[in-house]
């Protein structure tokens, strides 16, 4: 006995568009935000992936679609301020100002203030975030030293150019303190980017 095999209609077939590319950049950032917004919140090592899946309000598989975790969405986001940082304070370095150190110092306080908003993902928060976050961090801290390095060596050029010290390296790490120190008090007790206190700014310069 033969047996009749009759096809079913499948129905109609539904074809999901593809994303554009805008759309895809549009979409990776507000997950990149989401991130951002937990580790302000919560700090990295307590933020989970399912934070930043509902924060994102996105599903799980399109969130791993644009990041493979915690540790990848970290590493962009502070390549994302950095590269804000750089560009910033390209000017400065570009084109030394008059005025001495004191001068080229508080031109780049003031591009770092222009890079801060007062939110919650504020650049001078997010920065101490990432500092206190690398110090319990391997990869966190590699990737910081990386950025951090080409700072200090512009920092260092400034130091060359302005001083006879015999260690602008040196003082360029001292430099670099006193930048860190005017994020930190503004961030915790607000206020502008200055240089205000004559006696440790000479101590340092």
């Amino acid at each position: 006995m033969s047996v009749l095999y009759v096809e079913s209609d499948p129905g109609p077939v539904i074809h999901m568009p593809r994303l554009t590319d805008d759309r895809r950049l549009r979409q990776r950032q507000r997950v990149l935000d989401a991130a951002r917004l937990c580790f302000a919140r919560q700090g990295f090592q307590a933020t989970t992936m399912a934070d930043i899946i509902r924060e994102a309000q996105m599903s799980a598989g399109a969130v791993y679609g644009y990041f493979s975790g915690k540790h990848d969405l970290g590493l962009t986001a502070m390549d994302q301020e950095m590269a804000r940082l750089t560009t910033a304070l390209e000017p400065v370095f570009a084109t030394p100002p008059a005025g001495g150190l004191r001068a080229a110092v508080q031109a780049i306080l003031d591009g770092i203030a222009g890079l801060s908003d007062g939110s919650e993902t504020d650049f001078c928060r997010m920065a101490i975030n990432a500092i206190s976050e690398a110090r319990r961090d391997a990869l966190m801290q590699e990737a910081l030293l990386a950025h951090l390095s080409p700072f200090l060596a512009q920092l260092e050029g400034l130091v060359r150019i302005y001083s006879d010290t015999a260690r602008p390296d040196e003082a360029a790490k001292t430099l670099f303190a006193l930048i860190l120190g005017q994020i930190i008090r503004q961030s915790l007790l607000g206020g502008p980017l200055r240089l205000s206190d004559p006696d440790l700014t000479e101590l340092a310069l």
